[in-house]
Parts: structure tokens; C-alpha cells; sequence
């Protein structure tokens, strides 16, 4: 396969590792999302990409990028996990997966309760949503990543970081946000405070609100517990903010809002 520098491609697998010279898993890219072509491959087969949806840049398998053209999506996967199928039956043996938030094109052929996905195959329809119709309630979204593994750089149900699932539970809900947590703070809808440490006692917390800490994020369920993907419980788990911010001595620095 050649590649140009600056040319434009799409990823063509699930769920693509991506490293950097300082990180072995610095981020994950999904299914469909386009990449520009920034080095020529390299003896290991690797070539360096950013990705357009975040700005994210580092090294993957050019194996994993098609450079053909490819349809407008029409839909996002809602689950965290979502089957293709050869034919539409659940009965079948799937032929692969794709993980939340990947966006697909949907084509007319629909059968039993699946949708037909250009390029894929047989997909659940009660797993996608179109993409102008975004699930705004990106908290109850969070919930369902509930228990998953954390994995520093992952962004998928079978590992994800803090700033992860984040940006991936906002994508849905029509809100773009930055892939790390410390871009995010820097522009995510509308600060709150950012009067480091933050006096927890003089902020009234909503549900929504984005907590950064030094390295951190989470997202508030209530006016008191925060979701999020740590390493304390190494998965996504709901904690009071209070405690957590007293139990591990990490000082909220910044609350943003979105809604």
C-alpha cells in the first residue's frame, strides 16, 4: 500500500492502538474515523496519522487504514459493544464487533430487526442512533460503562481511561471534546471555576458539571457523586466527590459545564 504525506484516510479495523514515542498505548482509534497521513511507513509497518476528530497524532499499523472513499455515515453505534452478523439472525456467529460511538452508514436493507452496514454487515438497529438525532443525556450513556476496566489510553468497552469516556459520552451527545483531559479543561463548554484548589463547599455542583482534576476527570451524576474511569477502582465506577477527593488527596483544579 503507498501512502502520501498528507493524504486523507479512514480506519478500516474495530479498534486500532495507537503509540507515541514516550506512550506504548497513547490513545485508540475507532472504526471510521478519518486520518491524515503524516510519515511514510516505517520497516515495522507503521505510519504516523493524526486523527481529524480530536487532533490526536501517533503511530498505527497501516494495515488498519483504507485510503478509499467512503459513504457518509448515517448512524453511531449506542452500545458499548455492537455484533456485525453475516446474515440478519441472531443465531449467526458475528464476523466482528464494534465498539460505542463508531460511526457507520446505514443503507436501506433492513431484515428481523437488523440494518445492513455498507462496508460491514448485518447490525441491530436497536444498537444504532442516527447521527442527527445526538442522546443528550450523556450521563445516563456514562452508566453504561459502568464496571468496565480502566486502561490508561483506552477508549473502548474492553478498557478506557478517564478522559475517554468523557469525550466518547459527549460525542453522542453532540458536544466535540478533546481527547486528553488536559485539553479539555482548557475549552469544554463553559467554566465554572477554575480558582485552584477548588473549595468544594462553595460550589453548587449540577448533574453534567465536568470535575478536572491534576490528571483526572470525572462527571457529576448528582450534586454529589461523579462518574468516572480511575485507577483506584481500576474501572468505571461512581464515587462521592468529597471522599474521593479526600481518600486519594487529588484537589479538584477546575469544573466546567456544558449544559
Amino acid at each position: 500500500m503507498q501512502f502520501s504525506i498528507g493524504t486523507k484516510g479512514w480506519i478500516c479495523d474495530a479498534l486500532v492502538n495507537m503509540h507515541d514515542e514516550d506512550q506504548p498505548l497513547a490513545t485508540q482509534l475507532l472504526y471510521g474515523e478519518s486520518v491524515e497521513i503524516l510519515s511514510e511507513i516505517d520497516d515495522d509497518g507503521f505510519v504516523k496519522v493524526k486523527n481529524f476528530y480530536d487532533g490526536y497524532e501517533g503511530f498505527i499499523k497501516a494495515s488498519s487504514i483504507s485510503l478509499e472513499e467512503r459513504a457518509k455515515p448515517t448512524h453511531f453505534t449506542n452500545a458499548i459493544k455492537t455484533f456485525i452478523h453475516h446474515e440478519p439472525d441472531v443465531k449467526t456467529k458475528p464476523l466482528s464487533y464494534l465498539p460505542f460511538a463508531v460511526e457507520i452508514t446505514l443503507t436501506d436493507r433492513q431484515e428481523n430487526g437488523f440494518g445492513y452496514a455498507q462496508d460491514l454487515g448485518w447490525v441491530y438497529l436497536k444498537n444504532l442512533t442516527p447521527i442527527d438525532e445526538p442522546v443528550t443525556d450523556f450521563i445516563e450513556t456514562a452508566k453504561r460503562f459502568l464496571n468496565v476496566p480502566y486502561l490508561y489510553g483506552g477508549r473502548s468497552m474492553s478498557g478506557i481511561d478517564c478522559s475517554a469516556l468523557v469525550q466518547l459520552c459527549l460525542k453522542t451527545a453532540g458536544i466535540k471534546a478533546r481527547r486528553d483531559a488536559r485539553e479539555q479543561v482548557l475549552e469544554l463548554g463553559t467554566l465554572v471555576t477554575d480558582n485552584a484548589p477548588v473549595d468544594l463547599t462553595k460550589i453548587e455542583f449540577q448533574k453534567d458539571d465536568i470535575i478536572y482534576f491534576k490528571g483526572h476527570v470525572g462527571m457529576m451524576v448528582n450534586d454529589q457523586d461523579m462518574i468516572h474511569a480511575n485507577a483506584t477502582a481500576m474501572c468505571v465506577s461512581i464515587d462521592n466527590l468529597k471522599e474521593f477527593v479526600k481518600n486519594v488527596n487529588l484537589p479538584v483544579t477546575a469544573v466546567r459545564r456544558v449544559k
